[in-house]
């Protein structure tokens, strides 16, 4: 009985230095401005070259229909495509950024 009264006693010490009263910093009132949406600039690419890539790279790990049932700007596709990257697909950056530019072509976000 004696050592739950101890235990009690210790949890109820713990809990109180919890409750020490410290200032609150008050919430600012400032109004945060929201930064503008990064976009990058799609590379120049010859479109049947950039095909040819798309379809030898990603074709390793999966089918053609499945990115190609999408449609994304490039900064989406480039997203899309170094996810893809990350996960083992055999690409350098140039080859990222060219297949998320023809993507981007073939398959561009639809604007509402």
């Amino acid at each position: 009985m004696m050592r739950v009264a101890y235990l009690f006693a210790i949890m109820l010490m713990a809990a109180s230095l919890g409750c020490t009263g410290g200032k609150e910093t008050p919430l600012s009132t400032k109004a945060v401005a929201t930064p503008p949406p990064l976009t990058y600039t799609p590379p120049m690419i010859d479109t049947k070259e950039a095909k040819a890539l798309f379809e030898i790279k990603c074709s390793l790990c999966h089918s053609l229909d499945r990115p190609t049932s999408k449609k994304m700007s490039y900064d989406g596709w480039l997203s899309t495509v170094h996810r893809m990257k990350s996960n083992g697909a055999p690409l350098t950056d140039e080859e990222a950024e060219i297949i998320a530019a023809y993507l981007a072509i073939e398959y561009p976000k639809e604007e509402v």
